[in-house]
């Protein structure tokens, strides 16, 4: 979840950095995020990206049972996988030796 919210941090701040260039908003003419997206009629990124997740899911939930989007938000697998990563380490090394 650590990774996820960094992620999500890196985009709000390239789309900060890039309002602030749209409108010439350099220093020292300092304005705080939220007046930023007050100005540019903008909202917290992680808002927009769970919008269009929500609505993307809904989209998806409303297709024909099969397609391929709604099989694969729906699929649920069974039972344990294997742990590690001998068997890729593996195939990798056949595949130089042959």
């Amino acid at each position: 979840m650590a990774h996820h919210k960094e992620i999500q941090h890196k985009i709000q701040t390239f789309v900060n950095r890039c309002l602030r260039y749209i409108l010439r908003i350099w220093w020292p003419n300092i304005i705080s995020n939220k007046d930023l997206w007050k100005l540019t009629e903008q909202e917290d990124i992680n808002l927009e990206i769970r919008k269009r997740k929500f609505r993307w899911i809904g989209h998806t939930l409303r297709k024909v049972d099969g397609e391929i989007p709604k099989a694969a938000l729906l699929w649920n697998p069974q039972g344990n996988r294997k742990r590690g990563r001998r068997a890729q380490l593996e195939k990798i090394g056949n595949q130089g030796s042959g």
